[in-house]
């Protein structure tokens, strides 16, 4: 691994584990198949009582391995109204999971056109939900926005400490893409990403305020060669249980195999 910052991190040579080794006669990885056998159960108690059953599938959970996942989250004018909402969510989400005692770490990544704001990988603790207070969103109102720039902050060396042996996750949640002639570019980190030793798993949610526009261009393609899934909501359709699925969730089965909540 280089020491220059703005160096990436996908040259850091890896140690892989037999927990991302295929089931013998399965596309799964051991992690995949621990949560395949556990989905239906979880899945089950989110789709029950709000306030009490999925808290408590949550809190029972246990991860199958360590797991640091980075936030990257659109800070623009344009998502005003997602970002307190999602910060409410995350205030009910976060507590049930540390209970859970799970072996996650997390982090995030504020953008605009630009990095405008982080916070470092670390283990769940109260320390984090006060960090969700500095989401404001402020400036924008031009379409492109600086999704490739945040992909850049989460991978280049000294951006953030990913643990060996650790699955490593990044998750997109926003309203608007780059400029258009840098998705292919956007596309590319996310392969080279997921292709390295350390390998990377991209996931995407974007927000849609047109119907008429039904996706976030390039979202899926990013998720899609970085090994993760795009899924794409109605402004206002993040809700803790859809919440709780994109944290936990996110070493389980593909979403488009799975009921909607």
């Amino acid at each position: 691994m280089g020491d220059e910052d703005g160096a990436l991190l996908l040259a850091v040579p890896g140690e892989p584990g037999a927990r991302g080794a295929r089931v013998a006669g399965s596309e799964l990885t051991a992690i995949e198949a621990v949560w395949e056998a556990r989905w239906s159960q979880l899945l089950d108690a989110v789709l029950g009582d709000p306030a009490t059953t999925w808290r408590r599938a949550v809190a029972e959970a246990r991860s199958p391995g360590p797991v640091d996942l980075v936030l990257l989250v659109d800070l623009s004018e344009s998502m005003s109204e997602e970002i307190p909402a999602l910060r409410a969510s995350l205030a009910r989400v976060v507590p049930p999971l540390l209970r859970a005692r799970l072996d996650l770490r997390m982090g995030w990544i504020g953008y605009r056109d630009e990095v405008v704001d982080r916070e470092d990988l670390g283990a769940l603790s109260g320390a984090l939900l006060p960090s969700f207070e500095r989401w404001r969103c402020e400036g924008g109102g031009d379409v492109p926005e600086g999704v490739d720039e945040a992909l850049f902050e989460a991978l280049r060396v000294g951006g953030f400490e990913w643990r060996t042996g650790a699955e490593h996750r990044l998750l997109v949640l926003g309203d608007a893409p780059p400029p258009y002639e840098r998705i292919a570019d956007l596309v590319e980190l996310g392969r080279a990403a997921h292709s390295a030793p350390e390998r990377f798993t991209i996931d995407t949610v974007g927000l849609i305020r047109e119907p008429e526009r039904p996706e976030v261009p390039g979202f899926r393609s990013l998720a899609k060669m970085a090994g993760g899934e795009a899924r794409f909501l109605p402004s206002g359709a993040i809700e803790d249980s859809i919440l709780w699925e994109l944290l936990l969730g996110a070493s389980g089965p593909r979403w488009e195999d799975r009921p909607r909540p």
